[in-house]
């Protein structure tokens, strides 16, 4: 399973990307990894919340083995913490254009 995720928000407005193969992990942060993403809203894509300019928003785009898509767009404070943990070493700067 590929997890492909986007980060913006926050004060600064930083955009983020990077992509996390589940192959790529131990087998214990795969199962974990895969199941948070199993409890994701999948075809939702949440609001950002009124008056809390601060959270990120996390978009991502599952990738199964069999090559389906499926994704979803939270704000940070919905992002499974196991989750969080796996995919914010991946994240590197997005490059304008």
């Amino acid at each position: 399973m590929q997890v492909e995720v986007r980060r913006s928000g926050g004060f600064g407005g930083y955009r983020l990307k990077g992509t996390l193969d589940t192959k790529q992990l131990r087998a214990e942060d795969t199962t974990l990894a895969e199941n948070a993403v199993r409890g994701l809203p999948f075809g939702r894509s949440a609001p950002p919340p009124p008056g809390r300019p601060e959270l990120m928003r996390y978009q991502l785009t599952v990738v199964d083995a069999d090559g389906q898509k499926r994704s979803v767009e939270v704000n940070e404070d919905e992002l499974p913490e196991e989750l969080r943990e796996l995919i914010e070493p991946v994240l590197d700067l997005e490059k304008p254009g």
